[in-house]
């Protein structure tokens, strides 16, 4: 099955590829890939309009966790505010 051409309109920065009724993302463990499965595709295509193609993505479950997770990063080393 060829991609649903979504992935030229993805602004999330997690996104990675969609197909059919998933969406793959960044995963936290290194190299792998998060398979998002939705009941349908119009249910995976609603989850993108919503958020992966918009900056709404900001609001997305798994992306707000990631932005979490790197922000998180970002501070370790730093002792500057102790």
């Amino acid at each position: 099955m060829p991609n649903d051409a979504r992935d030229g309109r993805a602004m999330c920065p997690f996104y990675q590829r969609s197909k059919g009724d998933y969406i793959c993302c960044e995963c936290v463990i290194g190299g792998a890939r998060l398979l998002h499965m939705f009941a349908s595709r119009a249910e995976a295509l609603g989850h993108m309009q919503e958020y992966c193609n918009t900056f709404g993505y900001v609001r997305c479950p798994y992306a707000m966790m990631l932005i979490g997770l790197y922000d998180g990063e970002e501070g370790e080393g730093d002792d500057s505010h102790r």
